[in-house]
């Protein structure tokens, strides 16, 4: 990982603040390497600047408090793992991973707030996926 640490997929400000254990598995810390590795490597190379992530491992119970999916590819569960990222050209990084191989992209937004959600499955069934959040409705591309 030239480009990220463990702490950038780890982190997590609500599950400091909750109390809870959000620390991913050797399974999944691997799974998020590879993803770094993949996907979020090159991409920092291609933009020339910082990618941040928003949001990247989450145990059973953060998702939990984030009312996030039942089966979120954040908990890197089964074959599968996913981030949130953030960069200064969201519209950049969103053209330049379209191209790339991965399962499900989705450019989020929510009120004044934008990111790129990037998943990818360990177990060579990528869908290739794109999609377009808002207004609380998913778009196909």
């Amino acid at each position: 990982m030239k480009h990220f640490k463990k702490s950038n997929y780890a982190h997590s400000d609500t599950a400091i603040r909750e109390g809870i254990e959000n620390i991913p598995d050797d399974h999944a810390e691997w799974k998020f390497e590879m993803l770094v590795f993949w996907l979020l490597d090159p991409l920092r190379e291609f933009l020339g600047e910082p990618v941040w992530i928003s949001s990247g491992f989450r145990s059973k119970a953060l998702n939990r408090i984030l009312k996030g999916a039942k089966g979120s590819q954040h908990m890197a569960d089964e074959c599968w793992v996913a981030v949130d990222i953030v960069t200064r050209d969201l519209k950049k990084a969103f053209e330049y991973l379209k191209q790339q191989e991965f399962d499900q992209i989705i450019l989020e937004e929510a009120g004044d707030k934008r990111w790129i959600h990037l998943s990818l499955r360990m177990d060579d069934r990528n869908r290739n996926e794109i999609l377009i959040y808002k207004n609380g409705h998913y778009e196909y591309i």
